[in-house]
């Protein structure tokens, strides 16, 4: 049986994965739970949310490191 994954990357990996599946056979899943462009906006604004939060511990690690100087 498959198993939902745990690591965040292989989610993210699935969640593209099943947009463009649900794109590609539109004719067989007309009228899917979640539209893939939706899909694939969430998605997106969840990596955009991801990069911004590791830029901002980077950003207080630099500041960290400067005062600790």
């Amino acid at each position: 049986m498959a198993r939902f994954p745990k690591p965040e990357a292989e989610i993210v990996a699935l969640a593209q994965a099943l947009a463009s599946g649900l794109t590609a056979n539109a004719a067989t899943y007309p009228a899917p739970p979640v539209l893939p462009a939706a899909l694939t906006t969430l998605v997106s604004a969840y990596m955009t949310a991801k990069n911004a939060a590791i830029a901002a511990v980077a950003a207080a690690e630099a500041a960290t490191a400067v005062i600790s100087d």
